[in-house]
């Protein structure tokens, strides 16, 4: 959507000092966007914006040789150099737009604006553009006279597009000249002022760059010396327009190519192993097939890994790793030897770290014969606890209620319990579910179910299951 711009460049008094015209002129056009340079007699293009034309920037005075470093006088602004080999007077100001008699050509001061920035209408205030003097010691005086081009996008805009008025106009004036060359305008003002302003005739017509240069004397003495020309200086801009920036075109998000995530689970609920072997525990995948891999741990049931005589080598993150398009890994329990008699003991098998589908399994370690006289035991059936389902699902914010059941033996007895973050997280600034570490389940005599609840917490992401 197009906005409307204004702003300004210089001022309409003479400047006082070397910071007041830096702050009119190179600063104001840096913190307007606009390019403000000077083109030289040899075509050459200064930016009076970048730091080393600021910092040769002087105020023109009669001194010897201060051309080479000023494109500022105190009327205004100018073109850097403007001292030419052709000029001998050492008493006129050294920063004008110049034009030179003896090769008919002109130094050029460029205001260009931003692209998307249409210019349509504006005042210019100029300085020392002077008439023909009436006195006799000067002999090669005449009219000055100075040429104003306008471009848009860096092609030449016919002037006659635009109303161009004067300000403020001496009586008699000269007539401005408007055309498809330019805007031509004559000294006629003993103080050497000149405003004129410009507007454009449609809402199609519009300019980002104004290009100042000089022309030959209007009138000149018939005595005229080719020693000097027109010159003149820019004081002013104020000016109005539109930003046309147009609206940027959202980048589309693209739509991820979905892909199926890698579903874990154990190859089989239950494993066996006698005291002494080594167990081999399965774990298949399906869905995705890229490389991937998913934690492990083991958890004692009534089997122990710890304590002086442990039953069984235990691990808390163990790591299973697949490769690209494997869909089965292994890893292993080992059962340790005692010379105790005992009822086979359980180690729960559990996965987590990822998308799993059914966990725990569990483990069982059966006893193995000591060598030697053979007690005889008490013969009881011990207490064997699984999950009612390999699987429970709960919403968000809602309670899962967990059902274990034992069959065997139904004398009173507990078997522990906890939580393994498996994709969902029980820790962090934002847990997915309230876990625990080390719950225990009682059964009472005769008893075969019992259960605990997990809690899933709210929040508002939206996520995969």
């Amino acid at each position: 959507m197009a906005t409307s711009i204004n702003g300004s460049l210089g001022q309409d008094t003479n400047y006082s000092s070397i910071s007041d015209l830096i702050a009119q002129w190179p600063t104001a056009a840096q913190n307007q966007g606009i390019q403000l340079s000077g083109i030289a007699f040899d075509s050459f293009e200064t930016n009076y914006t970048n730091p080393t034309p600021i910092s040769n920037l002087t105020l023109a005075t009669n001194e010897t040789p201060k051309s080479g470093l000023s494109y500022g006088g105190t009327g205004g602004i100018g073109v850097i150099g403007s001292y030419s080999g052709w000029f001998t007077d050492v008493n006129k100001l050294r920063a004008e737009i110049n034009y030179d008699p003896n090769t008919n050509q002109s130094q050029a001061l460029k205001v260009k604006w931003a692209d998307n920035k249409d210019i349509t209408s504006a005042t210019i205030g100029l300085s020392g553009l002077l008439p023909k003097s009436s006195s006799t010691t000067v002999n090669d005086q005449g009219n000055e006279v100075g040429l104003l081009k306008l471009f848009n996008n860096g092609t030449e805009v016919s002037a006659s597009n635009f109303t161009i008025a004067r300000v403020n106009a001496p009586t008699p004036q000269k007539l401005i000249g408007v055309s498809s060359d330019g805007v031509t305008f004559i000294g006629d003002s003993a103080d050497g002022n000149y405003t004129f302003e410009i507007q454009a005739n449609s809402t199609s017509v519009a300019f980002d760059e104004l290009r100042f240069s000089a022309k030959a004397y209007d009138s000149p003495s018939t005595s005229a010396s080719l020693s000097d020309s027109s010159d003149y200086l820019v004081r002013s801009i104020q000016y109005q327009g539109i930003d046309v920036t147009p609206t940027p075109t959202p980048t589309p998000t693209p739509t991820p190519t979905p892909t199926s995530p890698s579903i874990f689970q154990f190859q089989q609920p239950n494993y066996t192993v006698a005291e002494g072997g080594v167990a081999t525990i399965n774990v298949t995948r399906t869905g995705g097939t890229e490389a991937t891999s998913i934690n492990y741990s083991t958890l004692d049931g009534s089997a122990s890994s710890t304590g002086s005589a442990p039953d069984y080598t235990g691990t808390s993150a163990g790591v299973l790793n697949f490769a690209a398009g494997q869909t089965t890994a292994s890893f292993t329990v080992t059962a340790l030897s005692d010379l105790t008699l005992e009822s086979p003991e359980t180690v729960n098998l559990v996965l987590f770290g990822g998308n799993v589908g059914s966990s725990p399994s569990i483990l069982t370690i059966n006893d193995v014969a000591t060598t030697g006289p053979t007690p005889t035991p008490t013969a009881t059936t011990p207490s064997i606890f699984q999950f009612a389902q390999p699987n429970y699902t709960v919403a968000e914010g809602g309670v899962a209620t967990i059902d274990v059941t034992r069959t065997g033996d139904t004398a009173a007895a507990s078997i522990n319990y906890s939580t393994l973050d498996g994709s969902a997280s029980s820790a962090g600034s934002a847990p997915d579910y309230t876990g625990t570490s080390a719950g225990v389940l009682n059964f009472a005599a005769g008893q075969t179910t019992a259960s605990f609840t997990v809690t899933a917490l709210s929040d508002l992401t939206l996520e995969s299951p």
